[in-house]
């Protein structure tokens, strides 16, 4: 799965054959359908193995003692390195040709990714640095859809920036909307973010 992982982050999923797969691994394509039974099957698991460790990777950023201005500059930092290493026609061709993984990602968008934003937004206000008289739930559901589109877009195909230029502009951009005078010059004692 590991092997299987790398290939659809470089290539994608549509181009890639089961042939290819088992060549990458060095394997028989008939040792490759013992373990799944079609493309789809593989497509599935991979997309479910994906989530998993995005999921692993992002717990290690998110813990209640850290700052929450810091939590998000880490998980930017994580998001950027995994679009760099990310062929962006993925999310189109989930949704597209394999639907039902296409869904795994919706779900994990919705149920996880999106109460961890609120979960952010929340201990920022609680300590002051983010702003009281936003509505987290509306900001919430708005920055989960677009670190999502991030991945998928060709928004910002063709622009004389790196993906983690982008990244950087959306997280400042994101911290400075939600912030408290407190947050603002907090982010500002940081200096200039780099990753």
């Amino acid at each position: 799965m590991n092997g299987a992982r790398e290939l659809v982050m470089q290539y994608g999923v549509r181009s890639l054959t089961m042939d290819d797969i088992a060549s990458h691994l060095g394997i028989s394509k008939k040792t490759l359908y013992q373990f799944v039974a079609n493309k789809a099957e593989l497509v599935h698991k991979v997309t479910a193995q994906m989530i998993e460790y995005t999921d692993s990777q992002f717990c290690k950023h998110i813990q209640e003692d850290w700052n929450p201005i810091d939590e998000l500059i880490r998980i930017y930092e994580q998001n950027s390195k995994m679009a760099l290493r990310m062929n962006h026609t993925i999310l189109h061709e989930l949704r597209k040709f394999y639907p039902e993984s296409f869904k795994l990602l919706e779900e994990h968008k919705w149920n996880r990714v999106y109460h961890q934003v609120l979960e952010n937004m929340q201990r920022g206000q609680k300590i002051g640095l983010y702003r009281q008289d936003m509505n987290i739930e509306i900001i919430g559901r708005a920055h989960t859809a677009r670190i999502f589109d991030l991945f998928g877009s060709e928004v910002f195909k063709g622009i004389n920036h790196s993906m983690s230029g982008v990244f950087k502009e959306i997280l400042i951009y994101h911290i400075r909307g939600i912030s408290s005078k407190a947050g603002i010059e907090y982010l500002e004692s940081l200096g200039k973010i780099e990753f």
